[in-house]
């Protein structure tokens, strides 16, 4: 079965009715949570109230029962222009935005563990299975904090199948060494690998005898760095994001300099929340989000002589975030969105803020005085 990417995060635009059927599928076996957004566009030819004062704005307004039509609550996040979705009879749109849930994959997982033998838990995110071959271990990466389990040295000498939560970690930040037994969750769930049979492939595997400097399998931040035969592969898009006082580098071309004095403030911000998330080690889902209200305010702190207000924090951000997009498609032809260094995310708990992207972005150390 074909199955959309297990992350954290994601969103697709105007879902189809197959995928929401999936994502309905996955929800009822508890590995994920979603949210479906309905929004107009700010400017539509096919809407009655074209053109706006912009014609060319590609400004979102999701609609929320919360907000008052009347009283002018419904703004593009763009252009700051008020719509009226019911009024104009605005043609209405879907946005599907999910996340991996943590606890019901690990459900999943042990109880695919215990269908092949019986099953005893080391640590966090570590089992034991007792295999009709002998032991083996089911390590998944984005929970595990035990650096021996992660050790490359523990997982060439113990029989051990790794498994990532997310697709993106399987390919991005685990070890690429051809005798390493690994999966993914949504491997797993479409039958594309079978547990049993990789936990045969763990006991029968046979490893180089390591004369070197242990590395671990699975990094947090990157792919950890190890020789080995080189393969021809497609590279993934990775942004290395390089924070002066006085501009913004991506991949070390400078995409925001010191006339957007108002967006680098808002840049910084969020820039050391991210630094301090990748300091404590945190896992993607546990990159905190600022809420537009907690920028404002720091914001304030910086300029206490000037009048800032949520809207004019919110056109900084969206212009910063427009900014560096069309940037790096100008200057690097790379592909990439909005929310690729700057994201705009619902949490779990139906907060709404921004937060510099963990899957995506790579802190670099400046290269210049």
């Amino acid at each position: 079965m074909k199955m959309l990417m297990l992350e954290s995060g994601w969103s697709v635009d105007r879902p189809s009715d197959a995928l929401l059927l999936e994502v309905a599928k996955l929800e009822e076996m508890g590995v994920i949570t979603s949210d479906l957004y309905t929004y107009v566009l700010c400017s539509n030819p096919e809407d009655r109230d074209y053109p706006p004062p912009n014609h060319l704005c590609s400004g979102r307004v999701r609609l929320v029962d919360s907000l008052d039509e009347g009283a002018d609550d419904y703004r593009c996040p763009e252009c700051n222009h008020p719509v009226y979705p019911e009024y104009d009879e605005k043609q209405t749109f879907q946005e599907l935005c999910y996340r991996v849930d943590q606890e019901g994959a690990l459900s999943f997982l042990q109880e695919e563990i215990e269908a092949i033998g019986s099953m005893r838990a080391l640590t966090d995110g570590v089992y034991r299975c007792d295999h009709a071959d002998g032991e083996v271990i089911i390590c998944v990466v984005e929970v595990c904090e035990h650096p021996k389990y992660l050790s490359r040295d523990y997982v060439a000498s113990t029989p051990t199948v790794v498994v990532a939560l997310h697709d993106r970690n399987a390919e991005l930040r685990l070890l690429e060494d051809p005798w390493l037994i690994k999966t993914s969750l949504s491997q797993l769930i479409r039958g594309d690998q079978d547990l049993a049979s990789l936990m045969r492939d763990a006991l029968h595997a046979q490893p180089p005898v390591l004369t070197h400097t242990s590395v671990p399998i699975y990094n947090k931040v990157i792919t950890p760095l190890y020789h080995h035969q080189a393969e021809q592969v497609e590279p993934e898009v990775v942004y290395q994001v390089q924070y002066r006082p006085d501009e913004i580098r991506v991949n070390g071309q400078m995409v925001v300099g010191l006339k957007a004095a108002a967006q680098i403030r808002v840049f910084e911000i969020l820039w050391k929340q991210f630094l301090k998330g990748m300091l404590e080690g945190k896992l993607v889902d546990d990159f905190k989000i600022m809420t537009l209200e907690k920028i404002t305010d720091a914001v304030q702190l910086k300029v206490p002589e000037e009048v800032v207000d949520a809207v004019i924090v919110r056109r900084s951000i969206n212009r910063l975030r427009n900014m560096m997009m069309d940037a790096v498609k100008k200057q690097q032809g790379l592909p990439i969105q909005q929310d690729s260094i700057i994201e705009n995310i619902k949490t779990a708990r139906g907060a709404q803020g921004y937060r510099i992207n963990p899957l995506l972005v790579l802190p670099r150390a400046s290269q210049t005085s």
